[in-house]
């Protein structure tokens, strides 16, 4: 997905804090970071505001 979208420089994970499911993954997390990206994690602890 992220070389479909080679412009994008944020990308969000909108999980929660504690969730069982382990979202986002590791290796999602290490893809993101790996390609220069910015990795934005929004749970109930914080928000993003996007206008």
């Amino acid at each position: 997905m992220i070389e479909d979208f080679r412009n994008c420089e944020f990308w969000i994970s909108s999980s929660g804090f504690s969730n069982r499911y382990g979202h986002p993954h590791i290796e999602v997390v290490i893809d993101i970071l790996g390609a220069n990206k910015n990795l934005i994690i929004s749970n109930e602890l914080n928000m993003i505001m996007i206008r």
